[in-house]
């Protein structure tokens, strides 16, 4: 019989105040960290848009059951890289010039690699095997243009 304590499973809190923002109790990631990376990847990819209203902190964090202090971090660190702005009276929205920089999606981009680059390293990975599996995935997400067109697919099987 084991003596370990049972290991809580990750719960996920979903926002019904239609921002789409949801964040998962229980796994790696601070709530604002979770919260602000949201934003941004919603920014990043159009379902946010310049000028749309954003629900208080208080609302956000009642809403997800989470601290409103860690919705007002998010906030202020979103609002620090100009992706969102604040006013007394109408509350947080979606700064105008949030979708005129690539700073969002750059920032979204780079925190999904660095999160698989860290689960690889999690899984013994060396830095050879994954330089080796990024460029596998690169050429078979992104295929060199320079290939002529009656050029057969490469090879089938699927990266390691």
């Amino acid at each position: 019989m084991s003596t370990q304590p049972p290991t809580e499973h990750p719960r996920i809190r979903r926002s019904s105040l239609g921002t789409g923002i949801s964040v998962v109790v229980g796994l790696s990631g601070t709530i604002m960290e979770q919260i602000e990376r949201q934003v941004m990847e919603d920014v990043a990819t159009g379902a946010l848009r310049p000028g749309e209203r954003l629900p208080t902190p208080a609302e956000l964090g009642a809403e997800l059951g989470v601290s409103p202090g860690a919705v007002e971090k998010a906030y202020r660190r979103l609002a620090k890289a100009g992706i969102i702005e604040s006013q007394p009276g109408v509350g947080p929205f979606i700064a105008e010039t949030a979708i005129s920089t690539q700073h969002a999606l750059y920032t979204v981009a780079g925190n999904a690699i660095a999160i698989a680059l860290n689960r690889a390293r999690r899984l013994g990975c060396t830095r050879g095997d994954v330089e080796l599996l990024f460029r596998q995935w690169l050429d078979r997400i992104f295929p060199r243009k320079s290939a002529a067109p009656n050029t057969p697919p490469g090879p089938t099987e699927k990266p390691l």
